[in-house]
This record gives C-alpha cells, sequence and structure tokens, in this order.
C-alpha cells in the first residue's frame, strides 16, 4: 500500500503546500466539503480522473463536479457567470449551490463553492484552479449515489493507487 497519511484541521501551510504539490502532480485527494467528502483530482490531469472513474466504477461519460474557492476563480478558470448565475452566486457561496454553466467550449459543467474552509484553501493553494471531487460514494444502478461512511471512503481511497492522500478533519 502506498502512502495514506491523515490531515487534521486546521491545515498548516506546510500541509497546504504538501497536499496542493500532490494535487499538481496528479495525486488524489479526499477532502471534506460541507455536504459530503469528496475525492478530488485536477480537472485537467486525465490519468487522475480515470482511477477515481475506474475506483468507483463511475460512467466515464459522466460530467464531475467543479469545486472552487471563489466566484473570481471560477472566472479565472476560463466559464463565465452570467447575470443571473452571478446573482445566485453571491446569494448562496460559498454554499451547497451548484450551479450549471455553459462552456465557451460548448457544453455545461457543474460548478460549487464550497462552504467548507478546507475545500476552499486546498483550491486556493492548488492554484486557484476548480477541482473535480466525484462524490464519496458508489454508483449503482438502483441509486444515483450510495453514501459512505468516513471508513467506507478510506477503503474507496486505499483502492485508487499508492499516490492518494487521505485527508480528515
Amino acid at each position: 500500500m502506498g502512502d495514506m497519511r491523515r490531515y487534521h484541521a486546521p491545515l498548516s501551510a506546510s500541509d497546504l503546500a504538501e497536499l496542493a504539490a500532490t494535487f499538481r502532480a496528479g495525486g488524489i485527494l479526499l477532502i471534506p466539503t460541507d455536504t459530503v467528502y469528496g475525492v478530488a483530482a485536477a480537472p485537467g490531469n486525465a490519468a487522475a480522473l480515470a482511477r477515481i472513474v475506474a475506483a468507483k466504477g463511475r460512467d466515464p461519460s459522466k460530467p464531475c463536479q467543479l469545486l472552487a474557492a471563489s466566484p473570481e476563480a471560477v472566472a479565472a478558470a476560463g466559464i463565465p457567470l452570467p447575470p443571473r448565475a452571478a446573482a445566485l452566486a453571491r446569494a448562496f457561496w460559498p454554499g451547497a449551490l451548484t450551479l450549471v454553466l455553459d462552456l465557451p467550449q460548448g457544453g455545461t459543467e457543474g460548478v460549487r463553492v464550497p462552504d467548507h474552509p478546507v475545500a476552499r484553501a486546498l483550491c486556493v493553494a492548488a492554484g486557484s484552479s476548480p477541482f473535480v471531487p466525484p462524490f464519496a460514494g458508489l454508483e449503482t444502478v438502483e441509486h444515483k449515489y450510495s453514501f459512505m461512511t468516513l471508513d467506507d471512503a478510506l477503503a474507496l481511497e486505499q483502492a485508487l493507487t499508492a499516490d492518494a492522500r487521505v485527508l480528515i478533519v
């Protein structure tokens, strides 16, 4: 088994730097958000995303939600916030609201600014880029998500790869 580490909040600057470096290098993180734990990878890292999809038995054609540190980080990632979406973001972000936004290159993306300081701090530490957390749940035919206990999420994390990290708050 690879390097499995547990980090406890509040995260130190060195913890954030290490986690951000792991994330940018293609690592996978189990992170808390305001609603669930998410299995996170950099959105531009196809190999890391493929490992998550395979470990979860997720349909690879289903898009993953992006998390961002702020509405400004969403705009910096090239995802426009039209006026109505910007008004909703001002009213409900940070929080559990996911906005499905049109992408300039076509298609849509679900984007959220979580109301969890660790998730937002990791977004900032990783370079203010949104990142992708398929929720810590197993895909099934009967249910969209079967949410797990933290022990089950840790077992899923073990199935990912040697470079995965665990974050527990």
